[in-house]
This record gives C-alpha cells, sequence and structure tokens, in this order.
C-alpha cells in the first residue's frame, strides 16, 4: 500500500477497471487513471475522454457527494439529497438515463431522492433504494438484471416487489444479494457454477443460494 498525495481527509473510494474515485470530507469528489469525464476547474472546462492522469483530479465544484462507485468503464455517485448520477460509456444502456449515449459529465438518473446505494458489472447495474427496493438497468444477455427476462434496459426498472434486501454485489454478468433475514441470493451468468445453485444454469430471477 502507497499513500496517494499527503491529504488526509479522504472518506470513501472506489476502484474500477482501470481508474478510482475517492470523496473528501468536504464532499467533492476526485478520480485518477483512465477515465471519460469532463473536469471543470478555475472556470475552464476540459474534455478529457478517455485521458490518464496518475494524480486525483477533482470532479467539477459540486461538494455534496456522497456515495461514489467506479465501475468497468462507467462511473456512478448518490448526493446528499439521495438523487442518483451517473457518467461514462453507455453502450448497453449503463447510465440508465434512457439513451444509450455517452456522457462526459455527471447525468442525473430519473428524479427519485431516496436511492441508498449503487453498484455495476460490467455492463449491468444494481441499485438500492432507501424503501429496501432492487433495482437494475443495462446488459441483460445473460439475466443479470434479475427482471425475469433478457431484455436490455436503459433506465431503472425494480427488481420483484420485496421490499428486504440488505447488501448487493454486482459484477460481470453476475448479480448477488442478501436479504434482512440472513438469505442469500444470485442470479445472472452461470457457467463456472457461480450463482452457488449445484448448476451450470443460468438464471434470469434472484435464486436462493442454499436454505
Amino acid at each position: 500500500p502507497t499513500q496517494i498525495g499527503s491529504s488526509t481527509d479522504w472518506k470513501s473510494a472506489s476502484a474500477g477497471s482501470n481508474y478510482s474515485m475517492a470523496i473528501k470530507n468536504d464532499g467533492s469528489l476526485w478520480h485518477w487513471g483512465n477515465y471519460a469525464i469532463q473536469t471543470t476547474q478555475n472556470g475552464t472546462s476540459t474534455t478529457v475522454m478517455n485521458l490518464n492522469s496518475t494524480v486525483p483530479i477533482k470532479l467539477g465544484t459540486a461538494v455534496d457527494w456522497k456515495y461514489v462507485f467506479a465501475g468497468s468503464s462507467s462511473s456512478y455517485a448518490i448526493k446528499n439529497d439521495g438523487s442518483l448520477w451517473a457518467w461514462g460509456y453507455n453502450s448497453s444502456g449503463q447510465l440508465g438515463d434512457s439513451t444509450l449515449i455517452n456522457r462526459e459529465t455527471p447525468v442525473r438518473i430519473g428524479n427519485s431522492n431516496d436511492w441508498k446505494v449503487v453498484v455495476a458489472g460490467n455492463n449491468h447495474v444494481l441499485a438500492q433504494k432507501t424503501d429496501g427496493t432492487l433495482w437494475a438497468w443495462g446488459s441483460n444477455w445473460a439475466g443479470q438484471l434479475g427482471i425475469g427476462n433478457y431484455t436490455f434496459m436503459r433506465s431503472p426498472v425494480k427488481i420483484s416487489n420485496d421490499t428486504d434486501w440488505k447488501i448487493i454485489s454486482a459484477r460481470g454478468s453476475n448479480s448477488a444479494a442478501i436479504k434482512n433475514d440472513g438469505t442469500l441470493w444470485a442470479w445472472g451468468y452461470n457457467y463456472y457454477g457461480q450463482l452457488g445453485q449445484n448448476s451450470t444454469t443460468t438464471l434470469n430471477v434472484p435464486t436462493k443460494v442454499g436454505t
């Protein structure tokens, strides 16, 4: 482990495939590595699509960021007001803004203000709201959205009507979650048996792992 710079006011961090992001105690958001966004500093806007930076660079001037997650090629963050934002590549609708347009600056996803946490796999996203509901969007070729079909979604869609989701995770083309009762669930691609179902069958709805 090697310290990044000399700052001692970092609050949280997340690492993507080739880049990282972090939030400071003052609510500012920083990024470094290979990224696809636009920075605005000192009143000057500079497009930095696919530009490498070996040191943290501040993202815009906002200081109300609360949570951040670095996906493989797309970024996600939640502000203090509970709004959800995304930017980066959008080839599978993984930004959730109802388009397939790449975004170099954060774009708000919908108008809800009750987002709690968001995670992302290669090109699909899972997010939990404060009411315990689970939502998904993006690539769905292996049923990794858990909505009972294989349709790609460009905006958030609710997974079942359950309101007892506690912890969520997404990686590659798989999804997993734990409920408040401690049960474990998984869905999506299952070629290697990674869903824990004692089979290699792909599943397009959350399926309980064991007892």
